[in-house]
């Protein structure tokens, strides 16, 4: 069982290592991504995940000598589900909640003005970048027109469909 606790513990610690060092990296090149999971694998989110293994593999190596294995055993799953439990409803969920809200409605980003930060190549996509409410905020864009805007100009945001903004040149 000792194995069990330790491979449970290591695989929370280094993978929470590995993705702090991996995020300042990224952080530090500007590289992000996106994904989520729908439906019943909602709750299945890697931070749940982790924290399920970290709790359950703590736990058990603390109460593998004081307790008999049963009941050591019971309380490390009980002491895991609760804690993914929590972080999930408390901390995971709200964030992804304020995190789908506060972009706003797209309605109101018609109109305005946005910086091409990426190249938008002729009948291609690039990227821009565009502020609201005291937020910046980068998005996929392609030319309304099919033609190509070099980074660095200013081009306003004419519809947007499937998170995808056509703009105009300025």
């Amino acid at each position: 069982m000792r194995s069990v606790y330790y491979l449970f513990f290591c695989i929370g610690v280094v993978y929470t290592i590995i993705t702090f060092v991996l995020g300042g990296i990224f952080d530090s090149f500007d590289i992000s991504g996106e994904g989520s999971f729908e439906g019943v694998l909602s709750s299945l989110k890697p931070s749940v995940i982790i924290s399920f293994c970290t709790i359950f593999g703590g736990i058990g190596l603390m109460t593998l000598n004081k307790l008999p294995w049963y009941l050591g055993l019971s309380i490390s799953l009980l002491s895991a589900f609760l804690t993914a439990y929590i972080i999930n409803k408390f901390i995971i969920v709200p964030l992804y909640k304020s995190q789908n809200t506060s972009a706003g409605e797209k309605a109101e980003f018609i109109g305005r003005e946005a910086l091409v930060i990426s190249p938008i190549l002729e009948k291609s996509y690039g990227t821009i970048s565009y502020s609201y409410k005291g937020n910046t905020y980068t998005s996929p864009a392609k030319s309304i027109e099919g033609e190509r805007i070099d980074q660095g100009l200013t081009v306003i945001i004419i519809k947007i469909e499937d998170n995808l903004c056509y703009v105009m040149q300025k």
